[in-house]
């Protein structure tokens, strides 16, 4: 039986962090809203100042295309191995 006075976990999911763009300033919003919210996304590769902007000093929880070669100018090349 679940912990009725846990209070619940929020997780933002994102598709990729790149560039701070459109998506990009609606996520910091929500991060804003939700300070204490999860960050996830497929890949990480935003530029220091953005992510000091955007993201308030918070390192996002990715994948392992992450970590892959050429993964930061060809991480949607990999986007088939997400799924089985």
């Amino acid at each position: 039986m679940p912990n009725q006075h846990a209070s619940p976990s929020i997780a933002i999911v994102h598709e990729w962090l790149s560039a701070y763009a459109g998506s990009e300033r609606v996520t910091a919003e929500l991060l804003y809203i939700f300070p204490e919210a999860e960050l996830h996304c497929i890949v990480d590769f935003m530029k220091e100042p953005e992510r000091s902007h955007m993201l308030h000093g918070r390192k996002p929880k990715t994948t392992f295309i992450q970590h892959l070669p050429f993964a930061e100018r060809n991480f949607r090349t990999y986007f088939p191995f997400l799924y089985p």
